[in-house]
């Protein structure tokens, strides 16, 4: 089960080029295979691109394991690029990949990912829908208080260090009190 925007960057001669992956259904077609000897694969085919990701299941975790894309432009050139290195989206099983950020991935010199308000499940799917979301680390906003306070924390420090220097530079005239 997935749900996402795809935008496609490819090297074609000495330039990149940018398609978008059409949402409509009537436009793009989805198939695949689910779950078959710990792959799951999700084919999204459109009339001028065709991508297939391809999911691991190993040690109670999936992971898109690979990417194939062939994109042909109006004049019938064709790209095509496939990888099969891949180590993203990790989410336990049973869970979801989630991300409401755009993220970008460089898959190969050629070819760079961009995907938008991302959720995948490629295993373990229940009553057709989604399973609690493990979020990107771009979206988990749990990272920004420890800055936040660290932060405060150096400014407070800071202003007490001045208020220390300035009390200690006072002269004092005439006698000393005892």
């Amino acid at each position: 089960m997935a749900k996402m925007g795809l935008q496609f960057s490819f090297k074609m001669g000495d330039h990149f080029q940018t398609v978008n992956l059409d949402p409509n259904p009537n436009v793009t077609k989805t198939s695949g295979i689910c779950g078959n000897g710990g792959f799951a694969t999700l084919v999204l085919k459109s009339d001028s691109i065709t991508v297939q990701f391809i999911f691991a299941n190993q040690t109670s975790k999936f992971f898109l394991s690979a990417l194939n894309l062939t994109v042909t432009d109006g004049s019938g050139t064709t790209f095509t690029d496939q990888t099969g290195n891949l180590s993203l989206w990790e989410a336990s099983l049973g869970s979801s990949y989630m991300c409401k950020k755009e993220q970008s991935f460089n898959i190969s010199d050629a070819l760079i990912l961009n995907t938008f308000e991302l959720q995948v499940q490629p295993f373990e799917v229940m009553n057709d829908q989604f399973s609690t979301a493990h979020e990107c680390s771009v979206d988990d906003s749990s990272l920004l208080i420890p800055i936040i306070v660290g932060a405060a924390l150096a400014v407070l420090i800071l202003i007490v260090v001045i208020a220390y220097v300035i009390g200690r530079r006072k002269t004092y005239v005439g006698y000393q009190t005892l």
